[in-house]
């Protein structure tokens, strides 16, 4: 292996381990600031409590085919979430983006963005390089339509966890048990 070879693979093993541990450890940073691939918002029907004011969160993050999303409190007003690092379903896949969830209690709407994680774009920069520079560009076709899937499989999972967020801020009476109706914990 070549000397460019051998430190293309050491940035790609870099990316990963800087993935695994900011993901792991929900970096504030991390989530709030970065390549930001996916916004929406929802608006809500009356108004919304602050998130630590809702005692269900975990339970909205589940999925019974995906890997269930991992949540974490950052403040009153926004959520990090990502999917679980290591977790065996019978659907599993390659994260591309992890999620902040911001409330804004006096408009009644919630955001969610997710930005990109470091590993993939560099792993597709690598790949593009590799195959490119060998003249197979299908290779790179391959991955381009291998990312998009990925995306939209995301893009589903960030808006139907969205909604499910802004389902919990429901009253119980309306919705059963911890705010949500069974058909929002599982989709």
């Amino acid at each position: 292996m070549s000397d460019a070879q051998l430190f293309s693979v050491g940035i790609i093993l870099l990316a990963l381990a800087c993935d695994t541990v900011f993901l792991a450890w929900f970096l504030r940073p991390y989530f709030r600031h970065g390549l930001l691939v996916y916004r929406r918002s929802f608006k809500s029907s009356g108004p919304l409590p602050a998130f630590a004011s809702l005692p269900c969160l975990q339970d909205v993050a589940h999925s019974t085919v995906a890997p269930p999303f991992r949540v974490r409190l950052f403040d009153a007003s926004a959520l990090g979430f990502r999917e679980s690092l290591f977790h065996f379903r019978l659907f599993n896949y390659t994260p591309l983006m992890h999620g902040l969830i911001e409330l804004n209690p006096p408009t009644g709407t919630i955001t969610v963005s997710g930005r990109l994680n470091l590993s993939p774009p560099v792993f597709a920069a690598w790949a593009a390089v590799f195959f490119g520079g060998r003249g197979d560009w299908s290779g790179v076709a391959f991955l381009a339509v291998l990312l998009g899937l990925l995306y939209s499989i995301q893009y589903y999972r960030f808006s139907a966890f969205g909604k499910r967020v802004l389902a919990v801020s429901l009253p119980a009476s309306q919705t059963g048990t911890c705010g949500l109706g069974q058909d929002a914990l599982n989709p």
